[in-house]
């Protein structure tokens, strides 16, 4: 199964098994009907969350790996709370 995310006009996918592997339940909570799901929406803080950062936080689902830099250390930690991914706040926080 694929799982959709949406940001601006762009629309990516995750493998849902990929996904749950790093995810603390957030998508067997009822959210699956919410598809696809917003990176960003107007509740939340407005951080700059420039396409790379969306497509590294991606691919982090197929690598295990990510680059942080301090131009995306908060926003990549801002999704990994948000779509409740506990490894990556552990990195993110290391990291800060």
């Amino acid at each position: 199964s694929i799982v959709y995310f949406a940001y601006s006009d762009s629309r990516f996918e995750i493998d849902l098994n990929l996904f749950n592997r790093y995810s603390a339940d957030f998508l067997n909570e009822g959210n699956m009907e919410e598809e696809p799901f917003y990176f960003i929406n107007e509740f939340d803080p407005q951080l700059p969350h420039p396409r790379e950062t969306i497509e590294a936080f991606i691919n982090f689902f197929e690598t295990g790996d990510i680059d942080l830099t301090p131009e995306n250390v908060f926003s990549i930690q801002f999704l990994s709370h948000k779509f409740r991914i506990p490894i990556l706040s552990q990195i993110t926080e290391q990291y800060i």
